[in-house]
């Protein structure tokens, strides 16, 4: 049985506050049964939630009395709020120099402000994103009366050294009160905040190698799948204190060697090179935004062509000001992207113009409140990013919208994810092919299938069938994979635990990629799998299985015309053939 936690120590008008605050940390109602790890949880819940409303000395207390015979337990909850706290001062330990300016910049603590333990959560996240620490602690100290009534003296604490006697007097004291030797001094309301950080190296580089299977980045966050897998080297040197400021500098090189097939069937080999280039710079015009400056060099064979002789340069380059708010749960992106590409061909060819030249404007506006952005198990995460380009070898808008979403069934996991694109072009240069000046430049056309879109198709390969023109000017040929102006996507995942190390994993993907301005909601293209995933510190390393299933493909109406033969000829693994795809990647699908 449970019963409502009273406040005490509090007037009437605050009492309601406080109870509002609390909302419904307290879950338990009458005839429900006592767990004594749930009872436990909920203490900090609600001790959590507290802190979160400015009242830092607040204390959740209780007493269980268990009546065996009578088979109930009696809860009693005492929540002490004590006063609405304010940070009083914030020093920073372990930086010199300019540095504790810029740590206290990005933290964006204030003397004066309400003190939330949220906010000190999130001044530790974005200290620590600077990458120049090994480590970052924030901590709140409320201030206390002594025994006569005078406030504690609060010594400058410039160095570790002047802080650590107050630290273990504090802990002194505490020991002392949950021991009962000594009584609890009333809080103040003030609060020292102390940000303790540790210095890292300052220039790090490496030497590796490793294997790439799945998605690459495009643009400020959009990643897409492609039907290649390499083995690379890698080589990197980064600088974290580049021309002082905490600014970062890494350069990085990968020799690539390309397999132009789905992981993991090796028969048409390429060689390649990628060299990237990233500058940030915190507190750029504020404390919480940063200067992003990137460079890319790429040479190899084009991911999304099937001519196996197509080799092309890319070259990339992005300014931009990324800024988080409400303790990064949102984050808001921006700036100014070029991209170029230019074919070099190892044999000769006859072939029309797909080289190009494009700048754009890009934002992306993300919303995460999940639980975990590794593996999540309640919340939803939302996104928007949108392009303006113009001038150059085109003028398009570009949109893709993307909402997921994850409820926890005991122990399982319920995820959704439902995500759009469209894309309007409004002039294409008539040197360009003509599939180009339809679709756009290659990295930025809508396309699908793959292991984090829908897992019944091969990377990039859910659409319209292929189509040869008929050799007017102006009849485009089209690939299987050379993408659309209009995507939709939805999938739904059933996540289970199977013992410590591994996931299973049930899915259904729909989904459709049309070359025309228009949505094909009835084109369904359904597939259904499982798959099983192995935990690692940087996410899942993931293997599905994806089905395309029979009479499935478009409501009410027959399979596109060549569909069928399509599916034979691409799905397959080397060793045998069916009608869906194998994937293997890392990180959950979504």
């Amino acid at each position: 049985r449970g019963q409502r936690a009273p406040v005490a120590d509090a007037p009437g008008a605050a009492r309601e506050a406080i109870r509002r605050t609390l909302g419904d940390a307290w879950p338990y109602s009458r005839a429900e049964i006592f767990d004594e790890a749930a009872y436990d949880a909920t203490k900090r819940a609600m001790l959590r939630r507290l802190h979160d409303a400015t009242y830092a000395c607040g204390e959740v207390r209780g007493d269980v009395l268990i009546d065996r015979e009578g088979h109930r337990a009696d809860v009693d909850l005492r929540v002490t709020p004590g006063p609405a706290s304010f940070i009083a001062r914030v020093d920073v330990l372990g930086a010199e120099g300019e540095y504790p300016d810029i740590v206290r910049a990005v933290a964006d603590l204030e003397r004066g402000d309400p003190f939330r333990e949220s906010d000190l959560a999130g001044a530790q996240r974005a200290i620590f994103a600077l990458g120049a620490f090994a480590s970052v602690d924030v901590v709140g100290i409320p201030r206390r009366q002594t025994l006569g009534g005078a406030e504690e003296a609060v010594p400058l604490t410039v160095d570790e050294a002047a802080l650590a006697p107050r630290l273990d007097s504090l802990e002194s004291l505490e020991a002392r009160i949950e021991e009962g030797d000594a009584p609890k001094p009333p809080c103040t309301g003030e609060v020292d905040v102390v940000i303790r950080v540790r210095r890292g190296r300052r220039v790090r580089y490496g030497l590796g190698g490793g294997l790439q299977v799945g998605s690459t980045a495009v643009g400020t966050a959009q990643q897409f799948d492609q039907p290649l897998w390499d083995l690379h080297l890698l080589a990197f040197v980064e600088d974290r204190d580049f021309l002082g400021g905490l600014r970062r500098l890494r350069v990085e090189e990968r020799p690539r060697l390309i397999f132009r097939n789905a992981f993991p069937e090796a028969t048409d080999l390429a060689p390649g090179n990628d060299l990237r280039v990233q500058f940030t710079q915190p507190s750029f015009l504020e404390a919480r935004t940063f200067l992003l400056i990137g460079g890319r060099y790429d040479l190899g064979p084009d991911p999304n062509e099937l001519d196996e002789a197509l080799f092309r340069h890319l070259v990339d380059f992005s300014l931009g000001l990324r800024r988080s708010f409400l303790d990064g749960k949102l984050t808001l992106s921006g700036g100014f992207h070029a991209n170029a590409y230019q074919l070099w061909r190892r044999e000769d060819a006859d072939e029309q113009d797909r080289n190009y030249q494009v700048i754009f404007l890009e934002q992306l506006l993300e919303l995460d409140l999940r639980d975990d952005a590794v593996r999540p198990r309640l919340g939803l995460y939302a996104s928007a990013e949108l392009h303006e380009a113009a001038f150059l070898s085109f003028d398009y808008v570009r949109f893709i919208p993307d909402v997921r979403g994850y409820v926890p069934l005991g122990p399982l996991v319920l995820a959704a994810r439902f995500r759009l694109g469209l894309y309007r072009i409004f002039r294409a240069d008539g040197g360009l092919d003509p599939a180009s000046a339809q679709l756009g430049p290659q990295p930025y056309r809508l396309r699908a299938g793959g292991p984090s879109s829908h897992r019944g198709f091969v990377a990039g390969f859910l659409g319209d069938p292929a189509i040869v023109g008929t050799g007017v000017a102006g009849d485009p040929d089209f690939s299987v994979n050379s993408g659309g102006q209009r995507r939709w996507e939805a999938s739904v995942e059933l996540r289970a635990p199977l013992g410590s190390d591994f996931d299973i994993a049930l899915f259904g993907d729909m989904g459709d990629v049309h070359r025309e301005t228009r949505f094909r909601f009835g084109h369904l293209n359904l597939a259904l799998g499982g798959g099983l995933r192995y935990r690692t510190l940087v996410g899942p390393i993931r293997f599905d299985v994806g089905w395309l299933v029979p009479g499935a493909g478009v409501v009410g109406g027959q399979p596109r015309s060549g569909a069928e033969g399509r599916r034979a000829a691409l799905f397959r693994n080397g060793i045998f053939r069916f009608n869906g795809a194998v994937h293997i990647s890392i990180g959950e699908a979504f």
